[in-house]
């Protein structure tokens, strides 16, 4: 049994009725996965709030604008699967956007464009801020406790994070 699933997610499920005590949320519902382990599932208020129904786990949900969402939750199933390194490029795995143009410096048409100048990293999609401000990088993860893969497929060893964050291959502090 790892340490998530031994969790007290009571304080979660505190603040979540405290959003919908306030009136911030009709309701809320909340699922926590440990790789593929559902370790906590959670609904407070209200899907329907005219008509009374409290919320369900089996509710559907209509999400928008939330690819990023989605696709960062499966590339860090991968990389904690050791199949994916967060330092690979993108088009290790879609050969399409090896050549992908950009616009120029100063463009003023949508056709003025130039070839990337680099590759982008799965990390820096991922972690970076990229509409307009600053990219913040992370520091350098490893996944836990499982073999990496590199994009072509060579086994590396294995590095990882045990529960409370210290590092299995780092001596203690």
């Amino acid at each position: 049994m790892s340490c998530i699933t031994r969790s007290d997610f009571s304080p979660v499920h505190a603040v979540m009725r405290e959003a919908v005590d306030a009136d911030l949320l009709s309701g809320v519902s909340s699922a926590v996965l440990h790789g593929r382990e559902l370790v906590d599932l959670h609904c407070e208020g209200m899907a329907d709030r005219e008509a009374g129904v409290p919320l369900r786990a089996d509710h559907l949900f209509r999400i928008f604008s939330n690819t990023k969402l989605v696709t960062s939750c499966a590339v860090m199933m991968l990389w904690e699967e050791g199949r994916i390194d967060l330092d690979d490029a993108i088009e290790s795995f879609i050969p399409q956007l090896g050549e992908r143009r950009v616009l120029r410096p100063g463009a003023t048409r949508i056709d003025d464009t130039e070839p990337a100048r680099s590759s982008n990293a799965l990390n820096g999609r991922l972690v970076g801020v990229r509409s307009g401000g600053p990219t913040h990088r992370v520091a350098r993860l490893s996944p836990p406790a499982s073999p990496r893969w590199s994009a072509a497929g060579a086994r590396a060893p294995a590095r990882g994070l045990r529960c409370g964050g210290s590092r299995r291959d780092s001596p203690p502090p």
